[in-house]
């Protein structure tokens, strides 16, 4: 069960660098540590002497269930990170409320888990339409060679990635009402960087 906590603190609005920050902290974590478990699986499988075509589907299915639970935990992580000028907070209360009432939650598993869904689901569906917008870039480079096709695909793959995680971060997961409990940028203890606190805060809404 969380544990309120009242810190001093203010309201920072949201902006993409504070997007690209979280998106990083995030990115780099999760990819590393998936990588550590991936590898550590291969070779555990090359001991143990299974058959190529079952180790690589075990390595698949391992490979799934790792980004996806190493993605969880590095959430929460960054939840409670403090970053240069700014941290995420989690508002008790989803309403409106007085200043003094005002509460920030110790992230937990459960605010992990519903952050990176509501994160995970839009960014994938963004990002499949973002390259089927760019499909016809790479059709174009096709016509110069498949090195440079391959290029353009990988080139254009990552752009929308990286562009849909972002946006989606910064327009439907920071400052959102998740229901119980709203996703919010607060400064750091001691540094007043951004609004103060006010009563007439308007709740997103639910996601």
């Amino acid at each position: 069960m969380s544990t309120p906590s009242t810190p001093d603190f203010t309201f920072i609005e949201p902006r993409f660098a504070h997007a690209l920050g979280i998106w990083w902290a995030w990115y780099w974590r999760t990819n590393l540590w998936t990588f550590v478990v991936i590898v550590m699986v291969a070779i555990l499988l090359e001991v143990m002497g299974v058959p190529q075509r079952v180790a690589v589907i075990l390595s698949s299915f391992v490979s799934l269930a790792t980004f996806i639970a190493v993605g969880i935990l590095v959430t929460r992580t960054i939840l409670r990170k403090s970053f240069r000028k700014f941290r995420i907070g989690l508002l008790a209360e989803a309403e409106p409320l007085p200043a003094s009432d005002i509460t920030l939650l110790n992230p937990n598993l459960r605010h992990a888990l519903r952050i990176w869904w509501a994160w995970m689901w839009r960014s994938i569906l963004l990002g499949a339409l973002a390259v089927m917008l760019l499909f016809p870039t790479y059709m174009f480079a096709s016509l110069f060679g498949y090195n440079i096709s391959q290029i353009a695909s990988s080139i254009i793959g990552v752009a929308a990635a990286v562009f849909a995680f972002i946006l989606v971060l910064l327009t439907k997961i920071l400052d959102e009402n998740f229901g119980n409990f709203r996703v919010c940028l607060v400064s750091r203890p001691n540094e007043p960087t951004g609004q103060p606190l006010i009563n007439d805060m308007e709740p997103s809404k639910t996601v």
